[in-house]
């Protein structure tokens, strides 16, 4: 295991369980370089994103990663960050050898073989986690840090338990069918708007504290959280097109520019100044 100031990373060579070649926590408090374009030779990667948010870009396609949401690269997928810096985020990520032979997460032959092909059936490269999902990923991974054999195997079988629960989050993404996810789509549609809580609940014939404890269940984050940090990456498109702050906060239906410049340095850890500063530098 290697130990940094903001990184645990385990690999191959540190604990024994078949198919993970590599399982790494990440805190980092500061923004980060671009991350270059890469690929895990033989490997999927699976990114829990547990604070913050991060970009991806794969080929010519930008993905949006929020804290509650897990980023997925298929099988030998190249990938990187884009060109902005990365945000400060909390992270947990994995990469699963899907060349590894005979048994899978400690699995017959035969349920190695069932969960490699549910694996390699998954089609979204962004999946919103739900609460559940989160505190066993975070299990694992503190099990596994104990490096006792015994808690290892609890890890194993508990992330094999993770992955199921992904594949379950999956098939509602294709079926399309939940209510927290028609609730998220409202909101970006009418991310210019002003959007209550109250609103949202009464629209979607919910009482607010039944919204707000489904909304917390199924994305791991509250209502609001998610409302604030979807207008600031959308602010961020604003100013990088040349809006002025006061433009930007007014079109996002923010109060003032105050407190728009309040919540844009709460998610990002800049200034909007700073950051139209950073982008003019290009």
């Amino acid at each position: 295991m290697r130990l940094f100031k903001y990184l645990h990373l385990f690999d191959e060579s540190d604990f024994i369980v078949s198919g993970i070649r590599q399982f790494g926590h990440y805190n980092g408090l500061q923004a980060a370089p671009p991350m270059s374009s890469h690929m895990h030779e033989n490997c999927m990667e699976l990114v829990v994103l547990l604070r913050g948010s991060e970009d991806y870009k794969i080929e010519d396609e930008i993905y949006h990663v929020n804290a509650g949401e897990i980023f997925i690269s298929f099988l030998n997928e190249p990938h990187c960050s884009g060109s902005d810096c990365q945000n400060p985020v909390e992270s947990i990520w994995i990469q699963l050898n899907m060349t590894t032979p005979g048994e899978f997460l400690g699995l017959s032959a035969s349920k190695s073989n069932e969960l490699k092909q549910k694996l390699m059936n998954l089609q979204e490269h962004v999946i919103q986690a739900d609460k559940k999902c989160m505190e066993i990923i975070k299990d694992c991974f503190y099990l596994f840090l104990s490096g006792k054999r015994e808690k290892i195997l609890v890890g194993e079988a508990l992330f094999t338990a993770f992955l199921y629960r992904v594949f379950s989050l999956q098939a509602q993404i294709c079926k399309g069918d939940s209510e927290m996810m028609k609730i998220k789509k409202h909101i970006d549609d009418h991310i210019y708007s002003v959007l209550s809580t109250e609103a949202i609940s009464q629209q979607y014939f919910m009482s607010l504290s039944s919204l707000r404890d489904k909304f917390i269940e199924e994305t791991g984050r509250t209502l609001r959280d998610y409302i604030n940090h979807k207008k600031i990456e959308k602010s961020k498109e604003l100013l990088k097109s040349g809006k002025s702050i006061t433009e930007t906060a007014m079109a996002l239906s923010f109060n003032t520019s105050d407190y728009f410049s309040v919540v844009f340095k709460k998610y990002t850890s800049i200034s909007p100044s700073e950051y139209i500063k950073k982008h003019q530098k290009k």
